[in-house]
């Protein structure tokens, strides 16, 4: 049987959006000459041939183009705060990544979700329930409109039991500092992008401890390190910081 190809990844490209401010006063105009349109089909009624009055069709026709119109376009406003994006789907089609801040309007049959993404919180992360047990269920959230948020992120995570490079059985911790830096291949090449932060930052936490041994005279150069991703002194390289296939960056 033919394996399957491997999927090319998504590539985010940023798209511009009209100024909601340029498109309100067009709405509202539409909307109040609707029912102007209505009035004057009805003042200009005819008579027929048959002596029964009728509305002017022909400005009846344009109040009702003027009211679709309006009605079309009002989904087509939106918002974005600073450091947040919207990925433009049209009809299933990736059409771009909206980051201008501010009010604006863009294709009203834009896609408005649902998108739906966990907690971001794996087993590494979730709290303890009164029993001592690990909880395993996130509640589901939606993003709304396909917003995301460009902030950085802390994820705290919680203390592992891992065996070091003798087997050594060890406590520990880390703090991952992270943020989406490619809204497309956040929602498009992975299920959760949080989930798979979460997961991946628990399996390379799992991987360094496993790495080096920590109870034994084994002595390791050390070097200070001003970076402010990093401790104050480290036993090993690693870069600062790596990016990952869901589009976003990690600090640790």
């Amino acid at each position: 049987m033919k394996s399957a190809q491997a999927k090319i990844p998504t590539t985010e490209r940023e798209r511009r959006v009209l100024s909601g401010w340029v498109m309100l006063p067009v709405t509202i105009a539409l909307y109040v000459a609707s029912p102007v349109l209505f009035y004057y089909a009805f003042v200009n009624e005819t008579t027929s041939v048959s002596g029964s009055t009728q509305p002017d069709w022909w400005l009846f026709a344009g109040g009702c183009v003027a009211l679709g119109l309006a009605i079309l376009s009002s989904p087509g406003f939106f918002a974005l705060q600073p450091n947040e994006a919207r990925v433009l789907i049209l009809f299933g089609d990736y059409h771009g990544t909206a980051k201008q801040g501010g009010f604006c309007w863009g294709n009203p049959f834009y896609s408005n979700g649902p998108a739906t993404q966990s907690t971001g919180q794996s087993r590494w992360s979730q709290t303890k329930n009164k029993s001592g047990d690990d909880s395993n269920q996130s509640q589901p959230k939606k993003l709304k409109r396909y917003k995301i948020s460009l902030r950085a992120r802390t994820l705290n995570g919680d203390k592992l039991k891992v065996n070091d490079k003798r087997g050594n059985p060890v406590d520990i911790a880390a703090v991952v500092v992270w943020r989406v830096e490619d809204t497309a291949k956040a929602v498009f090449d992975v299920d959760d992008f949080e989930t798979y932060v979460s997961t991946q930052s628990e399996t390379a936490v799992r991987h360094l401890a496993s790495a080096y041994p920590y109870d034994s005279g084994e002595t390791y150069a050390t070097r200070p390190t001003r970076s402010p991703c990093a401790a104050t002194w480290t036993r090993y390289r690693r870069p600062c910081a790596s990016s990952s296939p869901s589009g976003s960056s990690r600090r640790a």
